[in-house]
C-alpha cells in the first residue's frame, strides 16, 4: 500500500500530519514540517492524537485542560515522547505497508494502488460514528491494519453515504485492489475500476484515481486501455516516483506479446517448413499452429497427391509438424493420421486416392462450419467421415466430433451424449488431447442442456486440463469462458471472475479471432452487474474488436450495449449517440433475415436506453418495438417490453395505461410459463406495475395479491401456499399476529400491514436507491455497534411507525420483504421516540413465502452436520436425525440470487472426485420433519450484504420440510458463549421465532447497542 503526501502552503492537511506521526515522510519534508509543529498548537493537537490512537493511550481532548498553562511546551514535549516510544513500532509499520522512499525496489511492483489520506481526521471519530467521514477514517484505520475485507466493506459503505466525493471513490477502489488478490473476491477488479473510474470523473486532478484505474485496467487485461490509462496519469503526474513507475508500465505493456511474431512465421513457414520454426510454431503458437496443419498442409497434400505432383513433400511437411505436436503438446492425432497416410501408399493408387479425397472433402467441409454456414456443412461433414472410416484413418474421429456439433447447433442433441461417450473414451485411449478437449466441451454442452451443471463443470474443467497440457491458449481461453458463463448461472460470482479474468489475460495474449467478440461481449454484460462505470472500458474493448473483425452481427450490437451502458451512468447525450451508431451500422448489414432480427434487437435497447434516461419518448419507443416483436412472433422479448411501456406509463401519472401494459406483459410469462425455473425478474416488476396502478383505483384485493407476485423469488411466489390474497392471509393469522410486507418501486416503497381484522398500506416517497443505501448504512452501524443507529430509526419511521397504533397489540410480525430490504435487520430497528429496539416489543420472523402455518417445536435433540463431512456422508447422517429438533449444516452454503434452486452446499470433497463436495439446493434431500435448520454460514452472494443469498438458501430447506431456518443476513460473529447460549434456546422446546427473540433480548439487557445479534434472522412463516 501506497500513500501520497501533498504539503500545501499553510498548515498542512491532516494526512501530512498522519504521515507524520506514523514515520512516512522524507527527511526534508520531515525538517520543515518540524519548524512549523513547534509554532503551531492546531498541529500540534492532531500530531500528538492520531499517535495517541495507534498507541491507544489518551488522546489530546482527555488530557487537555491540565496543558493549559504552558499549552505548547508541553504538547510539544508530550509528542515528543511518542514519538521516542513509537520509533520502533513506526519503523515495523512502514516497512509492512510496504510505503517505499522513491529509491526503494518495492515502488516498481506490479502497480499496488495508491491511497489518498489527507481524509483520515485526527482520530476522533467514535464507534458509533456512521457519517461518511467517520466511515471512511474507518476504513483507513482497517487498511492500515491491513484487513482488506474489512476495509473495502467499510469504504464502499462510505461512498454509498457519500458517492460525490472522488477521494472515498479512491481509496475503494484501493481497497478493492488490495483485497483482489484473496480468495473469493476476483470481483473486486471490477469493482476497482468502477470505484477509481468515478473518482477521476468527480476530480479529474486526482492522481492517486488515476493511478489505481490504470492499475485496475491493467489487470483487466485490457493493454490497450491501459496504456492510454498510464498516459492518463502521466499526464496529471509526470515527474514523481510514481511517474517513474507509470512509464515502466508503459514500457511493459508496449512490448510485443508472442502472438505478434505469428503472423511472419506463418509466411516462412508458407515457405518451408523448417523444423526449427516448427518447434517455435507449436511451443508458442499451438492453436495457430494446428490451424496451420489443418487448413494448409493435409488440405495442401490432398491437393498434391490427388493431382499426382508433390505429395511426397507435401506429406513430409505435415508429418514434421505431426511430430512436433506429438514431442511438444502431447498430441498424438497427427502422427496417426500422417500414419494413415503412409499405409494408403503402401496399399496401392486407388486407397491412396481414396484417402486424399476424403481429406479434401473434409476440408471443404471444415471451412463451411467454420464460417457458420451449418446446414450446408453436414452433408460434405457426413460423406467426409464415412470416407475417412473406411480409409481407417484417424481423421474419421475429428469428422465425427464435428458431426456432433452441428446436431448441437441445430437442436438435434438428445442422443448426442450415447454418440460422443465412445469418442471421448477413444481420444483418451489414444492421447488424442485436442479432440479430448472437444468431447469434453461437447459433452459438457449437452450436461448443461440437460440442467447437469456439477457435470458440466467436470467436463469443461477436464477440457481445461486438457488445454493447458497442450499450451492451447485459444483452447484454454474458450474453457474459461464455459465455466465463467457456468458459474455465473449457478452463482457463484467470484469463480465466474476467476475465469474471466483468465481469458482476458489470455485474449491479450492470444489472436483468438474466433473467440474474442464472444468472450468479451459476455465479460462487459457481466461487469454491468457489478458496475456501469466498470463496464464501460470493456464495452470499448467489445466495440473495438468488432468494427475490426468486420461482423455484420456484432458492430450493431456493440453500440448498442454501450448505450444502455451509457444510459444507466446518467451520460445522455452519449447514448443517444451509441444508439445512433449502432443504427447506422445496421444499415450495412446486406442480410434480410439477420437485419430483421437485429432490428429487433436495437429496437429494444433503444426502449431501454430511454428508460433508463426516463426519456418521455420511451413509451413510444417501446411500444413500437411490442408491435414488430408480435408481428416477428419474438414473444421472448415481449415481457421486456411491456415492463418498459408500463414503467414509462407509470412515470407519466397514465396509471391505466399502465395497468393494461402490465396485465398484457403478464399475460405472455403465464403463457410460457416454467415451473422449474425461478420467476422472473419480468414478471415482478409487471407485477409491481399492476400493484401501484389497483392502488390508484382503489382495488386493494387485486393490488395486495400483484404486490405478493411483485414480492415473489420462487415460481408459484405466495400462490405456491393460497396466500397471495389478504383474505387467506388473516385467516392464518391469531388476534396478536400480523404480517408487513414491503414492496419497492423505483421511486417509492409501500408497505403493508395485514392483521386479523384488517388491511392497511401506506406508500412512501423512497427511491431504490435511497432504500437500499439505507440498508447499506444500517449494516454500518450494525458493524461499528452504534449506540445512535440513524439508518435503523429512519428505516422504522418509513416502514413501522405509519402502523403504530394498529401494532400496539401485536407480539408476533412476520415481516415479506422485496429488494433492496433483503439485508435489512428489522430486529435492529430503531423507534427513537421509546428508544428500543423492535426486537424488544415483537418476535419477528421474515417471510420465506414457502411454509403456510406456524409449526410446534419437536424433540429436544441436536444434529451436527460438520463441514469436514463428505457430502454424502453427512446426508447419510441427516437421514439418521428424524427424531430431531435442530439440525445444524455447518458447511459453507452459496446462494444463487437469480435462481434460488441452484443455491448450493460446499462440503469438503472426497478424494479423487472434485465436484462430491457441491450440492445444488435443488437436489436436497425431503427433510424429515425438524424444527429448524442452523445454518451458520451463508454466502450472501456476489454483492455485499445482498441478504437475498440468506432469503434464498432458507427457502430451499423450508421447501424440503424445514419449519424455520435460523441463519444470518451477513457475515457476522456470535462469541462461543453466545453461540452455546442461542443453540440451547434453539433447543429448548420453545418455538423458533420465540428462542431466537428472547435470545436476542438476552443479549441487549448486557449491551443495549446492535451488533452480531442484528444480523441474526428466522426464515418461515408466522402466519
Amino acid at each position: 500500500m501506497q500513500s501520497r503526501i501533498d504539503h500545501p502552503i499553510g498548515c498542512p492537511d491532516s494526512g501530512t500530519l498522519a504521515a507524520y506521526a506514523d514515520g512516512r515522510l522524507g527527511e526534508a519534508v520531515r525538517r520543515s514540517l518540524e519548524e512549523h509543529i513547534s509554532g503551531c498548537d492546531a498541529c500540534l493537537d492532531v500530531i500528538a492524537d492520531v499517535m495517541a490512537l495507534e498507541a491507544g493511550w489518551p488522546t489530546q481532548e482527555s488530557v487537555r485542560r491540565p496543558l493549559i498553562r504552558n499549552r505548547r511546551a508541553l504538547a510539544w514535549a508530550a509528542t515528543a515522547a511518542l514519538l521516542a516510544a513509537l520509533a520502533l513500532p513506526s519503523v515495523l509499520f512502514v516497512e509492512r505497508l510496504g510505503r517505499p522512499t522513491p529509491s526503494d525496489e518495492t515502488l516498481a511492483e506490479s502497480g499496488r494502488p495508491r491511497w489518498t489520506w489527507s481524509s483520515l481526521g485526527t482520530g476522533r471519530e467514535s464507534a458509533e460514528s456512521i457519517t461518511a467521514t467517520g466511515l471512511h477514517a474507518r476504513g483507513m484505520r482497517q487498511a492500515v491494519e491491513e484487513n482488506w475485507n474489512a476495509a473495502a466493506i467499510t469504504l464502499a459503505a462510505a461512498t454509498q453515504a457519500q458517492p460525490e466525493d472522488a477521494r472515498f471513490q479512491s481509496d475503494a477502489a484501493a481497497a478493492y485492489l488490495e483485497r483482489a488478490a484473496s480468495p473469493g473476491h476476483a470481483a473486486d477488479v471490477v469493482r476497482a475500476f468502477g470505484a477509481s473510474q468515478r473518482a477521476v470523473w468527480l476530480d479529474p486532478s486526482l492522481g492517486e484515481a488515476w493511478f489505481n484505474r490504470a492499475v485496475a485496467l491493467e489487470r483487466l487485461e485490457l493493454r490497450s486501455l491501459a496504456r492510454a490509462a498510464w498516459a492518463d496519469y502521466l499526464r496529471v503526474d509526470s515527474s514523481s516516483p510514481w511517474a517513474a513507475e507509470a512509464r515502466r508500465h508503459t514500457e511493459a505493456l508496449a512490448s510485443r506479446r508472442p502472438a505478434d511474431r505469428w503472423p511472419a512465421l506463418e509466411a516462412a513457414l508458407r515457405r518451408r517448413v523448417d523444423p526449427t520454426l516448427v518447434e517455435e510454431a507449436v511451443r508458442q503458437h499451438a492453436s495457430a499452429a494446428r490451424r496451420f496443419l489443418e487448413t494448409e498442409l493435409f488440405p495442401k497434400w490432398a491437393a498434391a497427391a490427388t493431382s499426382g505432383a508433390g505429395a511426397l513433400s507435401a506429406r513430409e511437411d505435415l508429418q514434421t509438424m505431426a511430430a512436433a505436436f506429438e514431442r511438444f503438446a502431447g498430441d498424438t492425432f497427427y502422427r496417426d493420421s500422417a500414419a494413415a497416410i503412409e499405409r494408403a501408399e503402401r496399399e496401392g493408387p486407388a486407397a491412396f486416392r481414396a484417402l486424399a479425397l476424403a481429406h479434401a472433402h473434409y476440408a471443404n467441409a471444415a471451412a463451411l462450419l467454420a464460417d457458420d454456414q451449418i446446414a450446408e456443412a453436414r452433408p460434405g461433414m457426413e460423406s467426409a467421415a464415412n470416407a475417412l472410416a473406411q480409409a481407417r484413418s484417424p481423421y474419421a474421429v475429428r469428422a465425427r466430433l464435428d458431426l456432433a456439433a452441428i446436431a448441437y447447433y441445430t437442436g438435434q442433441s438428445a442422443a448426442l451424449a450415447s454418440m460422443l461417450t465412445p469418442l471421448h473414451d477413444e481420444t483418451v485411449h489414444h492421447s488424442y488431447a485436442f479432440l479430448e478437449s472437444r468431447t469434453s466441451w461437447l459433452l459438457g454442452l449437452t450436461s448443461f442442456a440437460a440442467g447437469q451443471y456439477i457435470e458440466a463443470q467436470g467436463r469443461w474443467e477436464r477440457m481445461l486440463a486438457a488445454t493447458e497440457r497442450m499450451e492451447d491458449g485459444e483452447g484454454r481461453a474458450a474453457a474459461h469462458g464455459l465455466l465463467a458463463n457456468l458459474l455465473e448461472h449457478i452463482g457463484d460470482n467470484d469463480g465466474a471472475w476467476r475465469h474471466r479474468l483468465a481469458y482476458l489475460h489470455l485474449l491479450s495474449e492470444y489472436p483468438a479471432d474466433r473467440l474474442r467478440f464472444g468472450l468479451l461481449i459476455s465479460a462487459a454484460g457481466h461487469a454491468l452487474k457489478e458496475d456501469a462505470a466498470a463496464a464501460l472500458p470493456l464495452q470499448d474493448a467489445v466495440i473495438e474488436e468488432a468494427t475490426r473483425s468486420a461482423q455484420a452481427a456484432a458492430v450493431p450490437e456493440a453500440h448498442a450495449q454501450r448505450a444502455s451502458i451509457l444510459a444507466m451512468l446518467g451520460r445522455s447525450s452519449e447514448a443517444r449517440a451509441a444508439m445512433d451508431a449502432a443504427w447506422a451500422a445496421l444499415r450495412s448489414v446486406e442480410d434480410p433475415a439477420l437485419g430483421a432480427r437485429l432490428e429487433r434487437a436495437l429496437l429494444a435497447a433503444e426502449a431501454r436506453t430511454l428508460d433508463s434516461l426516463a426519456d418521455p419518448t420511451a413509451v413510444q419507443a417501446a411500444e413500437r418495438a411490442v408491435t414488430i416483436a408480435k408481428a416477428a412472433g419474438d414473444a421472448a422479448r415481449l415481457p421486456e417490453l411491456y415492463l418498459l411501456v408500463g414503467r414509462a406509463y407509470l412515470r407519466a401519472g397514465r396509471m391505466r395505461d399502465a395497468a393494461v401494459a402490465a396485465e398484457a406483459g403478464l399475460g405472455v410469462v403465464r403463457s410460457r410459463w416454467n415451473p422449474a425455473q425461478a420467476v422472473s425478474a419480468e414478471f415482478r416488476g409487471l407485477s409491481a406495475i399492476a400493484m401501484r396502478a389497483s392502488l390508484t383505483t382503489g382495488d386493494i384485493g387485486a393490488a395486495y395479491r400483484y404486490g405478493a407476485h411483485a414480492r415473489a423469488r420462487r415460481p408459484g411466489g405466495d400462490d405456491s401456499k393460497g396466500i397471495a390474497d389478504h383474505q387467506s392471509v388473516q385467516r392464518h393469522l391469531d388476534d396478536d399476529e400480523a404480517l408487513l410486507a414491503i414492496n419497492q418501486l423505483d421511486d417509492e416503497v409501500v408497505a403493508w400491514l395485514i392483521t386479523k381484522s384488517s388491511v392497511q398500506y401506506h406508500v412512501g416517497r423512497l427511491t431504490r436507491r435511497q432504500s437500499a443505501r439505507l440498508v447499506q448504512l444500517q449494516q454500518s452501524e450494525i458493524a461499528v455497534a452504534a449506540s445512535q443507529p440513524r439508518a435503523s430509526a429512519t428505516l422504522f419511521s418509513e416502514l413501522v411507525r405509519p402502523f403504530d397504533q394498529s401494532l400496539s397489540h401485536i407480539t408476533r410480525v412476520t415481516v415479506a420483504p422485496d429488494a433492496p430490504f433483503y439485508a435489512a435487520s428489522f430486529p435492529a430497528l430503531l423507534d427513537r421516540a421509546s428508544g428500543r429496539f423492535w426486537i424488544e416489543r415483537v418476535e419477528l420472523t421474515v417471510d420465506s413465502r414457502l411454509a403456510d402455518g406456524p409449526h410446534s417445536a419437536g424433540r429436544l435433540a441436536f444434529v451436527d452436520l460438520p463441514g469436514d463431512t463428505p457430502a454424502l456422508d453427512a446426508f447419510a447422517r441427516w437421514g439418521q436425525a428424524r427424531q430431531s429438533s435442530v439440525v445444524r449444516i455447518n458447511a459453507r452454503t452459496v446462494s444463487n440470487n437469480g435462481s434460488p434452486e441452484l443455491s448450493r452446499l460446499l462440503f469438503a470433497g472426497q478424494p479423487g472426485s472434485p465436484r462430491s463436495d457441491v450440492v445444488l439446493a435443488r437436489d436436497l434431500p425431503a427433510l424429515p420433519p425438524v424444527e429448524a435448520v442452523f445454518l451458520p454460514d451463508i454466502d450472501p452472494g456476489p454483492q455485499p450484504l445482498s441478504g437475498a443469498g440468506s432469503l434464498d438458501v432458507a427457502g430451499e430447506f423450508l421447501a424440503r420440510g424445514a419449519a424455520h431456518v435460523v441463519t444470518f443476513l451477513a457475515p457476522g460473529s456470535l462469541s462461543p458463549d453466545q453461540s452455546g447460549a442461542l443453540l440451547a434456546r434453539l433447543t429448548s422446546g420453545a418455538p423458533v421465532p420465540a428462542a431466537v427473540a428472547q435470545f436476542q433480548r438476552d443479549v441487549l439487557r448486557a449491551d443495549h447497542r446492535p451488533g452480531p445479534w442484528s444480523r441474526l434472522v428466522v426464515y418461515g412463516s408466522g402466519r
